[in-house]
């Protein structure tokens, strides 16, 4: 299931409607994915198609269909189906919830299932079901049932798949960029998934962003570049399966930081317009923040960060 995310999210017709990356969150918090893909996609389903002073959907990127109720929809079902792993079963009501840093909370009120009504609270550490009416809410948890009497509450854990084990020392981190795409943020780089990433709108253009727990000590960058497949010839047909063009960058440096103001540059990259990853090494050194410095594309077009890897 995983890789048939990562497979088809960047094949998906850029220019195409917003609740595609709904259903990819609602699909990356079920999978418990590493990382906090889960909310860039969030962030991919709404930014891009938010139109007029009252924020409305737009159908796709460049118009279409206003105000678009599908949009809506799926971004509502993200709350409601992703970040909480609700599911309404004929026997039982099941859970999975899950959340990155990114969210505070999501609280999810006066929910109904054969005559019951309970809400349910989504917090960074623990999840809380409340009962207020009706039978006892038969709850499934991790394969674990239990019995919520009304007027009674159960705390489940909360999943942290962006907490999950990683030798990456920027993965989830706040990373920001002088410059993105909507739908395309800084965060989309280092959120540990391949499917989505940042594409700064002009260059020069930087991302940066700090290490966990720094400083530490680091000496490789990864940076995998984004990727274009043709484009549908017409409505329902199958595009061609080449060429695929890599959006990737002929010429960066790498610097880093301890304290966010004076910056060493330790790489820096030219020439290079060939090839979808790019292992930069360097001297062992300590660093709080990394940032990456784009000056030049290989294409027309401004090139696309899928993943920033930083380790030892």
């Amino acid at each position: 299931a995983q890789d048939d995310l990562n497979y088809y999210v960047p094949r998906t017709d850029p220019e195409g409607p917003s609740m595609s990356d709904s259903v990819a969150s609602i699909d990356s918090a079920a999978l418990g994915t590493p990382g906090c893909s889960s909310y860039v996609f969030t962030q991919r389903s709404v930014d891009p198609f938010i139109r007029d002073g009252f924020d409305q959907f737009s159908e796709t990127k460049s118009g279409g269909a206003f105000t678009f109720m599908t949009g809506i929809g799926g971004f509502l079902q993200e709350f409601l189906y992703g970040f909480s792993g609700l599911r309404r079963n004929a026997g039982t009501v099941q859970l999975a919830p899950s959340l990155t840093a990114q969210l505070s909370d999501v609280v999810l009120h006066n929910l109904s299932w054969h005559g019951r009504r309970f809400t349910v609270t989504i917090g960074p550490h623990v999840t809380t079901v409340s009962v207020t009416s009706g039978p006892a809410l038969p709850l499934d948890v991790g394969n674990r049932l239990r019995h919520v009497q009304s007027g009674h509450a159960v705390t489940v854990a909360t999943r942290r798949p962006d907490r999950s084990a990683t030798g990456d020392v920027v993965r989830c981190a706040q990373a920001t960029a002088t410059t993105s795409q909507p739908g395309a943020p800084a965060l989309a780089a280092v959120d540990g998934s391949p499917a989505s990433d940042w594409q700064p709108l002009t260059l020069p253009a930087t991302l940066t962003t700090p290490v966990d727990n720094g400083p530490r000590t680091v000496g490789t960058v990864t940076l995998d570049w984004g990727q274009m497949w043709p484009a549908a010839p017409a409505p329902n047909r199958h595009p061609a399966p080449g060429p695929v063009t890599t959006l990737r960058a002929s010429a960066y440096t790498v610097a880093v930081s301890v304290d966010g103001r004076s910056w060493r540059t330790v790489a820096t990259v030219s020439g290079r317009t060939t090839g979808a990853t790019d292992v930069v090494h360097f001297p062992a050194t300590a660093a709080r923040y990394i940032a990456v410095h784009i000056t030049a594309s290989a294409n027309t077009q401004p090139p696309e960060v899928d993943e920033l890897v930083v380790t030892r």
